[in-house]
């Protein structure tokens, strides 16, 4: 009996057209069209302004954002909200690198008295930030900070002519950057006038090792396959870069291997990926090959020749996305690469493309002279010197 009422009542709902409303059809909605979002970097603040001349920025390893100003000799300190946590003067700062016992080396400027004639001369500061009597790491840094070492050119630098070289000569020796690897040794670069072969001294261009005492081992030579060992390879090395960067990671693993920039203008590779091999009796440091000219993969390239006019700035990141970045002062421009040498990131989800996506920016327009960059926790700083200021950057697909 059931069953018939329930039927004959579905029957009758049928035929009643509207009971339930009029039935109302979709196609006012239309078709859904499906867009990604675009990949570039935008600007987030907070940014850093008032300083004089920031020729450096470096993300520690110490979760402190590193600034030098170069117009008032200071290092300051700074949180991640961008807060100033502290600061200190250095002889003629104007870079910073730290180590994985979060030391700091200044690159800075030292007097030297030497047979009653004053030099000038560059040198590196060895920053303490876990003084034996505190438990700070450095947030206190005009007061707890120690000086630990300083070493001047030519004095901590072996097999160099010395002061024979004469003040002039001397005092146009640079010391340009500081690169540490996971065992506390570290690379330094260094330009100069003197780079004649026939003295059997290292060349004022190079790339020198220290060990993680900070005693000078060696200077560093290239093996080509054209040329054989070259003790003269390097062009004005400025910038240097390893595996070493932030996040800091328990078990990371020795690399000799490095990234240089040059700022020879006769140097075809203003960027270049050096890599230390060994085995079967073999030690050398040589030029990473990467590829050039797959338009398949990506629209540019690392090794792309007289594409960088003045290199100053090269970090590469630590969380695992092996992302290159180059600042280059000569284009007003901020570079992304990947360490295979591909420019631009990976395709977002949802992307049918498989070809990297370009997002170097820069230009007149954003930046009067980006010296340095600095990458951590998904942000790009660049360093303006001409402005005064540090920005920060990040791509849109990092947002969440």
């Amino acid at each position: 009996m059931n069953r018939i009422l329930i039927t004959i009542l579905g029957i009758a709902l049928l035929s009643c057209d509207g009971f339930f409303g009029t039935k109302t059809g979709t196609d006012f909605l239309g078709t859904p069209e499906f867009q990604l979002r675009p990949v570039s970097y935008v600007p987030i603040q907070p940014g850093i302004d008032g300083l004089i001349r920031p020729t450096d920025v470096y993300a520690g390893l110490d979760q402190l954002i590193y600034v030098v100003d170069s117009g008032t000799g200071e290092v300051i300190a700074y949180d991640y909200a961008m807060v100033e946590v502290g600061r200190r003067t250095i002889p003629g700062a104007h870079k910073i690198s730290q180590n994985r016992n979060l030391e700091l080396a200044v690159i800075g400027k030292a007097k030297v008295d030497f047979q009653g004639v004053e030099y000038d001369l560059d040198a590196i500061y060895i920053l303490n930030l876990q003084p034996e009597d505190q438990g700070s790491y450095g947030l206190d840094l005009p007061d707890s900070v120690q000086f630990k070492d300083t070493l001047i050119y030519p004095i901590d630098f072996e097999r160099t002519v010395g002061f024979s070289k004469g003040k002039d000569l001397l005092e146009q020796v640079r010391i340009n950057d500081v690169a540490f690897m996971a065992n506390g040794e570290f690379y330094v670069t260094r330009s100069g006038p003197i780079n004649d072969l026939t003295q059997q001294v290292i060349p004022d261009d190079a790339v020198l090792i220290f060990s993680a005492d900070f005693e000078f081992r060696s200077g560093i030579n290239i093996s080509t396959p054209e040329f054989g060992v070259q003790r003269d390879y390097f062009k004005l090395p400025f910038a240097i870069s390893t595996n070493v960067q932030p996040p800091q990671i328990v078990d990371l693993p020795q690399s000799y291997n490095f990234l240089f920039t040059s700022l020879d203008p006769g140097t075809a590779l203003g960027v270049q990926s050096i890599r230390f091999v060994s085995g079967n009796d073999v030690v050398a440091y040589i030029v990473q090959p990467l590829p050039v000219g797959d338009t398949s993969r990506a629209d540019g390239f690392l090794y792309t020749p007289f594409q960088f006019k003045q290199p100053r700035g090269l970090t590469q990141a630590g969380d695992g996305t092996n992302y290159l970045w180059v600042s280059d002062v000569g284009t007003d421009s901020v570079y992304l690469f990947t360490l295979t040498g591909l420019e631009g990131v990976q395709p977002p989800p949802g992307s049918t493309s498989t070809k990297n996506i370009n997002v170097s920016f820069g230009g007149p327009g954003l930046f009067g002279r980006p010296e340095s960059v600095a990458y951590v926790d998904n942000i790009l700083f660049v360093a303006d010197s001409e402005r005064g200021r540090i920005s920060r950057f990040k791509l849109t697909t990092d947002f969440d």
